[in-house]
């Protein structure tokens, strides 16, 4: 998985729905929907068995990528 540092979000959204085929990540509409397609990403199958985090409790989208892209490194 490809970590979300240095590179936009839509280029994020777009290679986990590339890299992550079996499950049916949500495409990013509207960046400023991140919330929203958070949300959606972290109840499919692979991100959910992770523990990946809801985007509530989160003060911005990095903090809530970083803890994604580490529950994916570290997977259960």
């Amino acid at each position: 998985m490809i970590w979300f540092k240095d590179i936009s979000l839509k280029l994020w959204a777009d290679t986990l729905v590339r890299d992550f085929g079996r499950d049916n990540v949500p495409v990013l509409e509207d960046e400023n929907n991140w919330r929203e397609w958070g949300n959606r990403l972290v109840e499919e199958p692979s991100f959910n068995k992770a523990g990946c985090p809801q985007t509530n409790g989160f003060d911005s989208l990095d903090q809530w990528a970083q803890a994604v892209c580490g529950a994916m490194a570290d997977p259960i």
